[in-house]
């Protein structure tokens, strides 16, 4: 026989051979098992982590800072479950990222020297099961240039939970 508990829960027994059914919700959860021979013998509790991750990360906010010939993509990315890995930074629909930021947050990256501007800007993040989300696809060239000094914040997406 064996027993088993999810997060310290009663325990539930099992007999026969493995594998056995049970829920587990998504994210993290604790299994803690153990098992007795037909002598009695009982081996002492033995556990598991389990993490089960099926939500992409999500984007709370993509914004574009034009500074005369340099563009800083921000991308304020969350994981709820297993944390956001990293966040690949594209322009005009290219395959390959140009940039891969993999130490945020922040999450960021500056095209410098673009005159003009990149034609399209997108971030992909991905979370460490593997999970991705797309940000909406921008366009530099349609905000309007910075007059001064001062930076032009242009919020464009925006989600909340």
């Amino acid at each position: 026989m064996t027993e088993y508990r999810l997060d310290g829960a009663i325990p539930v027994e099992h007999y026969g051979p493995w594998p056995f059914d049970f829920t587990v919700c998504d994210c993290t959860q604790e299994i803690e098992y153990r098992s007795t021979d037909c002598c009695a013998n009982e081996e002492g509790w033995k556990d598991a982590t389990l993490m089960i991750d099926t939500d992409p990360p999500f984007f709370n906010s993509f914004t574009v800072t034009i500074n005369g010939i340099s563009v800083t993509v921000d991308a304020d990315v969350d994981d709820l479950c297993s944390g956001v890995n990293r966040v690949e930074f594209y322009k005009d629909s290219s395959a390959t990222p140009s940039h891969v930021d993999t130490s945020g947050p922040p999450w960021t990256y500056t095209f410098i020297g673009s005159n003009p501007p990149p034609n399209t800007i997108q971030a992909i993040a991905y979370d460490t099961a593997g999970n991705s989300a797309a940000s909406p696809v921008i366009n530099p060239q349609s905000q309007p240039q910075q007059q001064s000094s001062q930076q032009n914040m242009l919020p464009l997406f925006f989600r909340t939970l």
